[in-house]
């Protein structure tokens, strides 16, 4: 397992002033069984913001199989990493919402606030070098059009298929939040898919909204969704192959942190 800081076996530390608070919590979780290690219940502690944006009072998980339930609950900082590490969850909404999320059908639902950063899905079954070289392109020529710096975008091998990429939503000037979201969003990537054709755009509907797989748990495939650094995903960086034997194991490495202004900095 990779650690963040460099020092094997020390892990991540905790938001400040919590950790022995969490650390006794977590410790009991399951009767004194969680279900993910302490390295990486404190690695998804400390970013889960890069997840869902801390000013949202709601999110949606839920565990891997296809037909689960999914479970609404109030948010506030670790309740991510307690979900994963109590009870399994390997999905979050894409967005956070103001008020507890109504479903689909019900018209009330479009009134209510939804929070979140730009969550970016590439998908190339069969051909895993395809999703790579779109990555590339969106991170080191498109975003850069839009002032978006290379070095800011949170970026993962989502495990299977292809990878993930974030772009925080103080980048958009979308950190207050918007009861359109979805579509803000939605319209974002219509516009890279024209050059990115790997980019599912499945990801940005009404209602619940859709699951965004978590990091450093370890999916049926037998991998880990992990994350990477972008001099990794740089032509002449890391091969398909050094990448599929990283996500073997947890990688905790430091994320980029949210830019200054936004709320729940890593």
């Amino acid at each position: 397992m990779e650690e963040q800081n460099g020092s094997a076996g020390n892990g991540v530390a905790a938001p400040a002033g919590a950790a022995k608070t969490w650390l006794k919590k977590f410790q009991a979780l399951n009767n004194g069984s969680p279900l993910i290690c302490q390295d990486v219940f404190e690695w998804l502690w400390r970013y889960e913001s890069h997840f869902i944006p801390y000013s949202s009072n709601w999110f949606i998980w839920k565990v891997e199989k296809q037909k689960a339930r999914w479970n609404i609950e109030k948010y506030a900082p670790s309740h991510i990493a307690v979900a994963a590490a109590s009870q399994g969850a390997m999905f979050f909404s894409i967005h956070g919402f103001d008020e507890k999320p109504l479903p689909t059908k019900n018209k009330a639902n479009k009134e209510i606030v939804r929070r979140g950063h730009l969550h970016l899905d590439f998908d190339s079954k069969g051909n895993i070098e395809l999703a790579l070289n779109d990555l590339r392109m969106l991170v080191f020529n498109i975003l850069p059009s839009y002032e978006i710096d290379p070095p800011t975008v949170p970026i993962y091998f989502s495990g299977s298929k292809g990878f993930h990429a974030t772009v925080f939503d103080i980048s958009l000037g979308l950190e207050k939040g918007r009861t359109l979201l979805s579509h803000i969003h939605g319209e974002i990537v219509r516009k890279f898919k024209r050059e990115i054709p790997t980019l599912d755009l499945s990801l940005y509907k009404w209602g619940y909204g859709q699951m965004y797989r978590l990091p450093n748990i370890k999916r049926s495939t037998g991998l880990h969704k992990i994350p990477l650094r972008t001099s990794e995903i740089a032509t002449g960086g890391l091969t398909v192959n050094d990448i599929l034997e990283l996500a073997k194991s947890p990688r905790l490495i430091a994320l980029p942190p949210i830019p200054k202004g936004g709320r729940g900095n890593g």
